[in-house]
């Protein structure tokens, strides 16, 4: 009775840490592409405020500095999904991204390249749970970003970044709007985002804590088990 007693926790043990991992499929992300160089990953319609140089409001994976990754990071996991990276405009000043996301049933409204007729049902769609642009440059503020409204969502499949409908992608439209200011002082602008996804991490598995915890538990009790057989055996 002791031993299925240990079997039987072990196992439950063993199972929840099974459950508490899930499989995360990760890709590189770029900026789309227009006449043979890259076009922006993130734009603003008219800022931000303080930014300058040229293309000021298009800022790009692709412009980092020393120790950045010149690609961000797109992971999904199960039915939620992120967006992580560093983007830069052309005088290098920058934003670290992070959008964090919910799947979403299709919304039945797209934005496609023109023309083109790409299997919709292949995409998946996407709303923020949250999302920030966070300022790595001073006099340029941070920005929670907000779903347009206009029954857009995120979208993400072949020919979903809005720009090349033979390449899988993502695009979403946003609503920027600065953090820690006051009232009318603050900044708000339209924006999107347009990139290009590769397989960059291939497919794993993200353990949460719990899982870490468990499983050594649940192998501790395996090998007492295993013990108390042996010397009820002898």
């Amino acid at each position: 009775m002791f031993l299925r007693t240990i079997l039987v926790a072990a196992a439950a043990a063993v199972g929840l840490a099974g459950t508490t991992a899930g499989a995360a499929t990760i890709y590189h992300a770029t900026s789309h592409y227009e006449n043979g160089s890259p076009e922006h990953s993130a734009w603003f319609g008219s800022g931000p405020q303080g930014a300058t140089g040229s293309k000021s409001n298009h800022f790009l994976f692709e412009n980092t500095l020393a120790g950045e990754d010149p690609f961000g990071t797109f992971v999904v996991t199960g039915n939620t999904a992120t967006l992580t990276g560093t983007v830069r405009n052309a005088a290098l000043q920058g934003f670290d991204v992070v959008l964090n996301l919910i799947e979403v049933a299709d919304p039945g409204k797209y934005k496609t390249v023109g023309g083109s007729n790409p299997d919709f049902s292949q995409w998946k769609f996407y709303d923020f749970t949250s999302a920030q642009l966070i300022s790595k440059t001073a006099g340029i503020a941070s920005f929670y970003l907000e779903m347009r409204g206009d029954g857009l969502k995120v979208q993400f499949g072949v020919g979903a970044n809005d720009k090349d409908p033979l390449k899988l992608g993502l695009s979403t439209w946003f609503t920027a709007r600065e953090l820690n200011c006051l009232g009318d002082q603050c900044q708000s602008y339209h924006g999107d985002f347009n990139i290009v996804l590769e397989p960059g991490g291939g497919s794993g598995v993200v353990p949460l804590p719990a899982s870490a915890l468990l499983l050594p538990a649940a192998l501790g009790m395996l090998g007492a088990a295993g013990r108390v057989a042996r010397r009820r055996k002898a």
